[in-house]
């Protein structure tokens, strides 16, 4: 009895994981989510900050009494100036928070050059997919062994070099965009909130407090919905393309040392999308003709896979 329970626990880990495979193929689901989780660390610590502000630093000094005094803004920052201004150098200082978190720069130990928190991720996601482009072109019959080579020796090759480079830059530069969002968008719905809100809970006789929690409420929202959701869309997304770019990488490389063509095509994640399953349905393609083409949108989990060894179209 035990050992039929122990076969049957085998069976349902096999079906949990090959289900999770057709679901990911790129098999970077791990990766993606601690992307993720490092975002919504950087926009809560945000988040956090304006409402230490507004609520417990009474930055706008709407309420008589504060007992609290904590930074990032000083108790009572905008104390003796006119609501307009208030809002405008809470802004500011809102901004200069969202680009400290968001677009923050780091030395790594070890490494003279200054990099992006989001590169560890990157250069994560690319390693794994220099991996596989050596298991992939073991499968379709392009390599007779998978070579022994360190991932560093591989990333060192210039093909990869310029690839993660390229990366590293999209996925900072994509990231710019967030603050970007933030300050073109939400800075006018957030102003117009916070002043609006001002006067109308002071108009209204709210207790200062309450006030100040309805702010916090409206410019964390904003935060939450333009910041935080691009920027989770943002870190799956770059994950797949480094993955990809380092799959494209490999395929290329392989090519050029066998002189020979190869062709890939598109595998499917579950619940495809019309884009996906028409790249999907028009391959398999030529290398040249493939790159650039997955992700193919945001959130894509697809990737391109060889075809067998001599196999050109269906």
């Amino acid at each position: 009895m035990n050992g039929c329970a122990t076969i049957e626990r085998c069976h349902q880990v096999a079906f949990t994981l090959n289900t999770a495979h057709r679901a990911d193929p790129s098999h970077t689901t791990v990766l993606r989510n601690r992307f993720v989780r490092e975002v919504n660390k950087r926009w809560n610590v945000v988040k956090r900050d304006v409402r230490i502000s507004i609520v417990d630093n009474d930055c706008f000094a709407i309420q008589p009494d504060v007992l609290r005094a904590f930074e990032p803004l000083p108790r009572k920052a905008f104390e003796f100036v006119r609501t307009p201004r208030k809002v405008s150098m809470f802004m500011d200082w809102l901004q200069k928070q969202e680009d400290a978190g968001i677009l923050k720069i780091i030395r790594r130990p070890g490494v003279a050059v200054e990099s992006a928190w989001s590169d560890v991720y990157v250069e994560s996601a690319y390693a794994k997919g220099v991996r596989r482009g050596y298991t992939e072109m073991y499968k379709a019959g392009y390599i007779s062994q998978i070579p022994i080579e360190s991932i560093r020796s591989a990333l060192s090759h210039p093909i990869h070099a310029d690839r993660i480079g390229i990366v590293f830059s999209r996925t900072y530069e994509d990231l710019k965009s967030v603050t970007a969002v933030m300050n073109a968008q939400s800075r006018r719905l957030i102003t117009e909130g916070l002043t609006s809100g001002l006067a109308r809970g002071i108009a209204e006789g709210k207790n200062p407090r309450l006030i100040a929690r309805e702010l916090y409420k409206d410019v964390a929202n904003r935060v939450d919905k333009i910041g935080k959701v691009r920027c989770r869309m943002i870190a799956r997304t770059e994950v797949l393309n480094a993955h990809n770019e380092a799959l494209h990488a490999q395929y290329e490389r392989t090519q050029e040392q066998l002189g020979e063509p190869i062709f890939v095509e598109v595998s499917l994640g579950a619940n495809p999308c019309v884009i996906c399953i028409d790249l999907e349905a028009g391959g398999p393609y030529p290398l040249e003709q493939a790159r650039g083409q997955l992700p193919a949108h945001p959130n894509c989990v697809c990737v391109h896979i060889p075809v067998r060894r001599g196999r050109r179209r269906r």
